[in-house]
């Protein structure tokens, strides 16, 4: 019994392991897009775009575009997001198996493809929050 004891807590430790390096993964993404936000508005040019819509069709949508969280690309969000959305990022979820995404704009929202809604969680907040405090 022990040896079964012993073997789940070092799965548990595995398991927790891989879920922070997944986490401090996805909080890089969040820090890089909120960089890349601010130095967007600071120069009044935007240049996130989605990977899918021409050029022309893609400037300034900002909340209306999102980064995925697990490959960084960037595409139109859902209906929600923008009312004119190509919805181009579900498409990328459902493809790439994916789930996860952050709005490019100033409301920088995560969005769950396995619940389709957007999702809060204390430490995305905090470190959102954490962003905009050194920026302004």
């Amino acid at each position: 019994d022990d040896i079964h004891s012993s073997h789940e807590r070092q799965m548990l430790r595995l398991r927790a392991s891989v879920a922070s390096s997944k986490v401090e993964e996805w909080l890089q993404v969040v820090r890089d897009g909120r960089e890349a936000f601010y130095n967007e508005h600071e120069s009044n040019r935007y240049q996130s775009r989605c990977a899918w819509c021409p050029p022309s069709m893609s400037t300034n949508k900002r909340d209306g575009l999102m980064q995925c969280l697990e490959c960084s690309v960037v595409g139109c969000g859902p209906s929600s997001t923008s009312s004119d959305s190509s919805a181009h990022m579900m498409c990328h979820f459902i493809a790439s198996g994916h789930n996860f995404g952050i709005t490019c704009g100033p409301r920088a929202e995560i969005f769950c493809m396995k619940c389709g809604d957007f999702v809060y969680h204390e430490v995305f907040d905090q470190e959102k929050e954490r962003m905009d405090i050194s920026h302004y």
